[in-house]
């Protein structure tokens, strides 16, 4: 989490939005975050490969920074921050179940990383409008590839419900060297069960 994060922060600062890079050298492909990395060796099971030979780390190393240099697609990128935010989503802060009015660092660390009480929240408000608002409040505050000022909630109207569930259009655009890519994903949220699902992630106009 804390080497997204950083990452992120590095990808923010080194170019403004919309201001292309010399990007001949990577075929296309895009920085990505040391968790992006692990998350593929995990998906490769790297460390069952018997085959391989580590003279104190050093193939480790050289495997990890090529891997960095290379890049990832842009397909990869929105395929990684659609399972984060859906954890995300579905991952209920600490500072709902303990009160952290007196630990203020601890309570804007990731220690309290997640999404409010969706039960409390629905029965406290009860409007699409208020539950848009958490999510956009819980993107900006924990998702740090997304640039914050471009992120949009709305209720999407084109998918009606015969139940409590909801579904919301987000529109933002993920931090990205040599330019910031534009998304579109859909949010289906069900207070009665507490849960949301993300679907149908896609390139924004």
């Amino acid at each position: 989490m804390t080497a997204t994060m950083r990452s992120g922060e590095i990808m923010a600062s080194r170019r403004p939005s919309g201001v292309p890079g010399d990007d001949s050298s990577r075929g296309g492909l895009r920085e990505m975050s040391l968790l992006h990395i692990f998350r593929d060796s995990a998906a490769r099971r790297d460390s069952r490969d018997n085959s391989r030979r580590y003279t104190e780390g050093e193939r480790d190393l050289t495997l990890v920074s090529q891997k960095r240099r290379e890049g990832a697609s842009e397909a990869s990128l929105r395929r990684n921050l659609a399972l984060d935010i859906a954890s995300l989503m579905n991952t209920i802060r600490l500072d709902v179940i303990t009160d952290l009015s007196d630990t203020p660092r601890v309570r804007d660390s990731v220690i309290n990383h997640g999404f409010q009480d969706m039960d409390s929240l629905w029965r406290k408000n009860r409007t699409p409008g208020d539950m848009a608002d958490a999510i956009r409040i819980a993107l900006i505050r924990n998702e740090p590839r997304l640039r914050a000022g471009t992120i949009e909630v709305r209720v999407d109207e084109n998918d009606p419900s015969v139940d409590q569930r909801l579904t919301f259009e987000i529109v933002a655009e993920m931090i990205s060297d040599p330019t910031d890519i534009p998304l579109q994903f859909y949010a289906e949220v069900d207070p009665a069960a507490g849960k949301v699902s993300m679907k149908r992630m896609q390139g924004g106009s």
